[in-house]
């Protein structure tokens, strides 16, 4: 009986105990509802009133966030909401995120970040594992501006027209801090990742480029090499400065540095194909500065290979030539030495082409021609040994017209195909008339269609016609004619190398005339007609 007792009043205790720990329970957990009531605005979490950048976590699980607060998540990197925030905070105010991994329980954390055109406050407070944390200005603002529907939704269109652009555009934009880490990147920027050095890490973003403000300095232009494995790419980089760091821009220059290589080459080819190049070559580009020669210009002008591959210009490389005395001397120098330098807008006139008579005695032929985008190219010639030569051809040619011209008889040469080549003074003052006066020239038709209307009649003037269109098996022939006033003469026809034919007349003494035919006076010695 009494074992029953002792069981009934053991049940009971512990009926009790179990009442009074669930009512404990409970009022710890209302007090736990109440704190965070407490904790949170009186507006709900995720309505457009909630004011400020605000985020709101239950340990490290994001319960509720403000817009503004999303807004700042967007951009942010890490797994999970707790270090995305953080990493986000830290952006806005370096020291936030040990400070917040650290946080002490129910005591206010207060961080601040001044900069020169910006202020930010950073409150957070952590109960029961709740954690409220709360970014404003130093003046303790949520920064909340009451503005008309129409204007923030133009601005809201507007600022995400500017993020898509700047997202998608083709080249590469990054923003660094003060420090070179990059803080945001678009999307040509980290397609550029493999050339980074730290690809691996999800935050920072991955440094592509060195940092731009080095040592202090802000951004400049430069062009940057980049290299992975097998594969180099060549950017120029630009930047602006921007709140204690810069935005940077890169523009993607490996077109340009091939073109400028291929370029080179080309130069060097044609530079290597006129090295043994006779005449001197000097092409000048479209600002008129020497960008090619070879070594036969600097033979040729005399002028230092040095000098001339500081790129001197045109008009300095004919002072220079002048100076030397390797340059003709012409009358009004300024003017010629301009019209040097404007080939190219006297293109249309042709080539510039001159002789220049060296007071050394050489002969230089000079030739400019005009190129496309605006370059001019000059071609120096010694021309010495041909002018001599020239001069040497036309020395005999006067020679020879002067043995000639001291004969009595009237000659005249024709050439293989029949044309009058010259004559001399007896022949033009016996037949009155100067053949080299004729335009067209004088052939052998019309020589003795000429001569037999001054003549009386006689058939040696086909024979003479024949004998000068033969060239081979031919001997000299005499014939006797007679002028229209019985003057007599004696025809001669001789043949002279490669073709050529000499017609003689001789005046005769009018005793030793023989009055019969002309024709029959002397026969040509070969057969003329088949």
């Amino acid at each position: 009986m009494s074992s029953i007792v002792w069981l009934e009043a053991l049940g009971l205790a512990a009926g009790s105990f179990g009442v009074g720990f669930a009512a404990l329970a409970t009022a710890t957990w209302w007090e736990r509802r109440a704190v965070t009531a407490q904790s949170r605005p009186a507006q709900d979490l995720g309505s457009p009133e909630l004011r400020g950048c605000s985020f709101y976590f239950d340990g490290t699980e994001l319960l509720d966030a403000s817009p503004a607060a999303r807004e700042l998540l967007e951009d942010a990197e890490g797994s999970g909401d707790w270090e995305r925030t953080l990493h986000a905070l830290e952006r806005k105010v370096p020291g936030a995120a040990p400070a917040l991994r650290d946080l002490p329980e129910d005591t206010p954390l207060v961080l601040c970040h001044d900069t020169a055109t910006d202020s930010t406050r950073l409150d957070a407070r952590k109960r029961y594992g709740l954690i409220t944390v709360t970014l404003s200005d130093g003046q303790g603002n949520t920064r909340h501006v009451e503005v008309k529907r129409d204007v923030l939704n133009a601005m809201e269109l507007e600022l995400g027209f500017l993020k898509t652009v700047a997202l998608h555009h083709p080249h590469p934009i990054w923003r660094e801090d003060e420090s070179g880490r990059v803080l945001w990147a678009n999307r040509a920027y980290l397609s550029l990742t493999r050339f980074a050095q730290n690809e691996s890490r999800p935050w920072p973003l991955p440094q592509v480029f060195p940092p731009a403000r080095a040592e202090g300095q802000g951004p400049a232009v430069e062009r940057l090499t980049l290299k992975h494995d097998t594969a180099e790419a060549y950017f120029d980089r630009s930047g602006l400065d921007y709140h204690d760091g810069a935005i940077c821009y890169a523009i993607d220059a490996s077109g340009a540095v091939k073109a400028q290589e291929h370029h080179r080459q080309f130069v060097q080819t044609l530079a290597k194909t006129f090295a043994h190049f006779s005449a001197g070559l000097a092409i000048f580009d479209r600002e008129r500065r020497l960008i090619l020669f070879n070594p036969a210009l600097a033979d040729l002008t005399r002028l230092d290979p040095a000098w001339l591959g500081t790129r001197p210009t045109l008009v300095a490389f004919i002072d220079r030539l002048r100076e030397t005395r390797m340059v003709a001397e012409p009358k009004d120098y300024k003017r010629w030495r301009q019209q040097l330098a404007e080939i190219d807008r006297n293109a249309t006139l042709g080539t510039y082409q001159e002789d220049w008579a060296l007071p050394s005695g050489q002969t230089y032929r000079v030739t400019g021609r005009p190129h496309p985008e605006g370059a001019v190219v000059f071609l120096f010639e010694d021309i010495s040994a041909e002018i001599q030569l020239a001069r040497r051809y036309r020395a005999e040619l006067e020679l020879g017209q002067s043995v000639i011209d001291a004969s009595d008889e009237a000659l005249a040469v024709f050439a293989d195909t029949g044309e009058l080549v010259t004559t001399n003074t007896a022949y033009r003052k016996l037949w009155a008339h100067d053949p080299a006066a004729c335009p067209k020239g004088l052939s052998i038709v019309e020589a003795t269609r000429y001569w037999a209307g001054h003549c009386r009649p006689t058939p040696v003037w086909g024979d003479t016609r024949d004998f000068a269109s033969t060239i081979s098996q031919r001997s000299e022939w005499t014939a006797d004619l007679s002028l229209l006033d019985g003057t007599a003469l004696t025809l001669r026809c001789t043949p002279l190398v490669r073709g050529a034919t000499l017609v003689g007349f001789r005046r005769c003494q009018a005793d030793n005339f023989d009055q019969r035919p002309a024709s029959m006076a002397h026969k040509p010695e070969i057969a003329l007609r088949s």
